[in-house]
């Protein structure tokens, strides 16, 4: 994150065995920075009868949109800053958490600054000593007589992918980072130092236009000032801003070829005999199921077996919600909903996918793995080709709502990439020399 030291800070109280409360505090310049730019906006585009347009007193204009702007001032808060912040000091201090956290408590004055209280649900989880050296072992390779040569033309197609390359332009299908920063009309920063770190893929629909138009061509490196109306909405849905954002684009994730030699750091592969060994995973089938897919699960079922986790029913059907609307998505949710266990399933993969998140992030904070962007990088390019993409188990939340290309924290993609990262890490702990 960028320099949050002098914006942000976090009080951590315990009030229970699993309950936890987190309070983050904004000092009172940086409210009063945003609620003024805020005051200064409505002055430029409210037309107020009496005055003409851009000639409304300040004064005026506080007495009449408060209340609003207040609101704007938290929801802006909220998404440019306060949930990063906390989901960064959770890993930070090696929390493990089930489920999102929970909004208890909400204030914020110009004059006296802003805090940000929540409740979170501490996992009652104790990885065991020793657990690398339980027994496992892995699931094996089918034996089709084809599956060497669909890893031959897989690679052969990817190196003339590679030899297509002729720009560093961004394009279509790329994943771009860069960090946005609210400024006013001198171009001064609003809070300091501070950039929120954003990730997005360059989509090609209709409603991707404006991103398309902002974006396309330009380069990693590059630095422009701009008041897009998706970046206003990322700070805030419900309330008609116009900030200018400083934007830096500050990394580049071409779409064109998958990298190998990417995926060969990815996964610690130092022959081409390695590299041909792990792609066969994904190639190999049984039962519909990848052979990376069976040791994955095979693998988190012998981590559970021997260090449970406790979930609080309401916490699963939390999840549970959340997994429907993903699944409300597929075009075959009417047929799924048919079935007579389908509640039942449901319930059950949300109290799994809950199990497995705490168990990886309690494995990563003791095994104390950490994640750079270069990982992140790694992490996507796994997502470029629909079979490549069977190595991800800890899927990002859909990018794509309504046809358009969402905004990802880079907090978000950090404690993803971060799972992945250590779920390889147990798979190779586990599945070496047996």
């Amino acid at each position: 994150m960028k320099d949050v030291s002098n914006l942000l800070c976090m009080k951590f109280e315990h009030q229970e065995p699993t309950v936890l409360h987190a309070t983050v505090t904004i000092e009172k310049p940086y409210i009063e920075s945003i609620y003024q730019e805020a005051l200064l906006n409505q002055k430029k585009h409210v037309q107020v009868p009496g005055f003409s347009r851009g000639s409304t007193p300040l004064t005026y204009l506080e007495k009449t949109y408060k209340i609003p702007v207040l609101e704007h001032l938290k929801e802006f808060f909220f998404s440019s800053c306060v949930s990063n912040f906390l989901s960064y000091q959770l890993s930070h201090n090696k929390i493990v958490t089930i489920g999102k956290p929970r909004l208890i408590d909400l204030a914020l004055e110009p004059q006296t600054g802003a805090s940000f209280k929540f409740q979170l649900t501490k996992a009652s989880l104790q990885i065991i000593h020793d657990w690398d050296r339980l027994p496992f072992k892995a699931p094996g390779r089918k034996n089709y007589r084809d599956l060497d040569k669909q890893v031959e033309v897989f690679l052969a197609e990817e190196e003339q992918n590679k030899q297509h390359l002729s720009s560093a332009d961004i394009q279509i299908d790329d994943w771009i980072c860069f960090t946005i920063q609210p400024i006013n009309a001198q171009h001064q920063p609003l809070l300091g130092d501070y950039g929120d770190m954003l990730w997005l893929k360059i989509g090609d629909e209709e409603a991707d236009e404006e991103v398309r138009e902002l974006f396309l061509h330009k380069k990693l490196g590059d630095t422009f000032i701009t008041q897009a109306h998706f970046l206003q909405e990322h700070t805030s849905k419900s309330f008609d801003s116009q900030y200018n954002f400083i934007v830096a684009i500050i990394e580049h994730c071409s779409h064109k070829n998958f990298c190998i030699e990417s995926f060969k750091k990815h996964f610690k592969l130092k022959t081409a005999k390695e590299l041909h060994l792990k792609l066969i995973e994904v190639f190999s089938f049984r039962h519909d199921l990848s052979q990376r897919r069976e040791t994955v699960e095979a693998v988190l079922k012998t981590l559970l077996r021997s260090n449970p986790v406790a979930i609080p029913q309401e916490l699963i059907y939390e999840q549970r919600e959340q997994l429907l609307k993903v699944i409300h998505l597929n075009p075959d949710y009417y047929v799924y909903k048919t079935q007579p266990d389908f509640n039942e399933k449901i319930f059950l993969l949300a109290e799994k996918q809950l199990k497995e998140y705490a168990l990886i992030d309690a494995l990563a904070y003791k095994e104390n793995i950490s994640v750079t962007r270069d990982d992140i990088i790694s992490y996507l390019n796994l997502m470029k080709r629909p079979r490549i993409k069977e190595f991800v188990y800890f899927d990002l939340p859909s990018t794509n709502i309504d046809g358009q290309e969402q905004l990802i924290s880079h907090e978000t993609l950090r404690q993803h990439c971060l799972r992945e990262k250590t779920l390889n890490y147990a798979l190779h702990k586990l599945t070496k020399n047996r």
